[in-house]
């Protein structure tokens, strides 16, 4: 029998995916492990942008005011609790990576990064994963697409408490209408 989350998960229309799955695979495919971790970084950049856009009262109020980096908007969505510890933690990780070779000329990604990056994520898992010729690639597209689907059933779930609410709404005045003392 599905979890609760299944079932919602299911009902999440793809067609409201901010991002494009020919793109993050295009721009993943680089030999290169350093423009992979950048592309990424650019990727979840635009999905903490959007879930704040989703939950914000007045996104404008926000953005308005000109251009907010990666680790402002990260930690906005961390203190609304946007999403869980392990992947924020991530994400800081992956932003302190990107920020450490940003402004170097040579830099390669090496074990280490990769594999902090990864247990950050998922602990349990062998480091092997994202050490193997596709595996860091591999972590990187799941990191991405874990935010957007993220921020998605969270969307899906705001839209069902909101129909909720009406329906006890109605429920209620159709009640005082009735005459019923309990309403």
């Amino acid at each position: 029998m599905p979890l609760a989350w299944e079932k919602t998960l299911r009902k999440i229309d793809l067609q409201d995916f901010s991002l494009e799955p020919e793109q993050i695979e295009e721009r993943l495919g680089s030999p290169e492990d350093w423009v992979c971790l950048i592309a990424c970084h650019i990727f979840i950049d635009h999905i903490l942008t959007e879930y704040l856009k989703d939950i914000l009262p007045s996104p404008d109020a926000y953005f308005g005011g000109g251009y907010r980096g990666f680790g402002e908007k990260l930690r906005l969505c961390e203190a609304h609790g946007l999403f869980p510890e392990g992947y924020v933690q991530t994400l800081h990780i992956l932003n302190s990576i990107r920020n450490r070779f940003a402004h170097q000329l040579v830099f390669e990604m090496s074990d280490g990064d990769k594999t902090r990056l990864f247990l950050a994520f998922s602990p349990e898992r062998d480091v092997k994963d994202v050490l193997s010729a596709e595996g860091f690639r591999s972590f990187l597209e799941t990191l991405i697409y874990y935010g957007e689907i993220d921020r998605l059933y969270a969307r899906r779930l705001r839209r069902l408490d909101w129909e909720k609410q009406d329906m006890v709404e109605r429920i209620l005045n159709n009640l005082r209408q009735t005459g019923n003392p309990t309403a």
